[in-house]
């Protein structure tokens, strides 16, 4: 067994490590391969905080430091049979060192959650939850307001206007750092399709409201990361049309399943979620380390 820093090409990879953990053992704890595109916008230097573990050509896992979050994929068989989760949370804990950390463990997940005690975690109070929908029932139609238009994102002549959208969607606690550059390696993910990233515009030709869908196409499963409207255009039902024009979009480009996570007192999102047909499965939970 051995390590080594993230390389270019080692993408995907990862993304076929993920699919096809998921393929082999569906009740693991390994990422939606929309997460790990979604998290590579942030890694202008990759190599620096991802880290992958190969047991001869084989890979078995990978570990990243995004900021204070710490995340951990990890053949589960391999992780239970002796220290390999271990040897990759203390690497990504060491890649900042004395800097607060945060990790995550499915509810139940003994293992998981006894090793990140062990390490000097302690539960937080924040918490998200997996919510699944089925793709094979009735999917109503997006309605919008008079005048409003839910379309595809237009690509490279719109991703200024898309940024500032997102921005003023997600600036709610604090602002958003999101930046063009930021989209343009969303844009240029392996997983990324433009079909798959519907907007709502306001009749003006304001951008007001978006998400990213992704596709994992061996579990035929799809993912929404991220989704967000302009807090002038909320409560007028565009989040609605926003998620049923995803999952539309999701089906006809073959997925049967589609998930989103919700994160604890997020109300709006878990009435906006569960009012489009989606179901909670289990919660991920949240345990931080303040100091070694």
């Amino acid at each position: 067994m051995r390590s080594r820093p993230y390389r270019a090409g080692d993408l995907p990879r990862m993304l076929g490590f993920l699919t096809g953990r998921r393929a082999a053992d569906p009740a693991g704890d390994y990422e939606h391969v929309g997460d790990l595109q979604w998290r590579m916008r942030l890694l202008s230097e990759p190599e620096r905080c991802l880290r992958l573990w190969e047991d001869g050509r084989t890979l078995v896992g990978y570990a990243a430091r995004d900021g204070g979050a710490l995340v951990v994929q990890v053949d589960r068989a391999r992780a239970e049979a002796g220290t390999l989760a271990e040897e990759m949370l203390d690497w990504a804990l060491a890649a900042a060192p004395g800097e607060p950390a945060e990790a995550y463990a499915h509810e139940g997940d003994a293992g998981r959650i006894g090793l990140l005690e062990r390490l000097g975690f302690a539960r937080d109070d924040l918490w998200f939850v997996e919510l699944w929908r089925r793709l094979d029932e009735p999917l109503p139609g997006p309605e919008v307001p008079p005048g409003f238009v839910v379309r595809a994102f237009a690509g490279a002549p719109e991703v200024e206007a898309y940024v500032a959208m997102h921005r003023d969607a997600w600036s709610d606690r604090r602002p958003s750092s999101y930046t063009v550059e930021a989209h343009r390696r969303v844009m240029a993910m392996p997983g990324y399709e433009r079909e798959l990233n519907p907007v709502v515009v306001a009749p003006d030709g304001v951008l007001v409201a978006s998400c990213v869908c992704w596709l994992d196409r061996r579990n035929r499963t799809a993912e929404i990361e991220p989704l967000g409207t302009r807090p002038a255009f909320r409560r007028r039902g565009l989040g609605r049309a926003l998620v049923l024009e995803a999952l539309r979009r999701m089906r006809a480009h073959g997925a049967t399943r589609a998930l989103v996570y919700g994160v604890s007192g997020n109300e709006p999102a878990r009435r906006l979620y569960l009012s489009t047909g989606f179901v909670p499965k289990r919660r991920v939970l949240v345990y931080r380390r303040i100091s070694p």
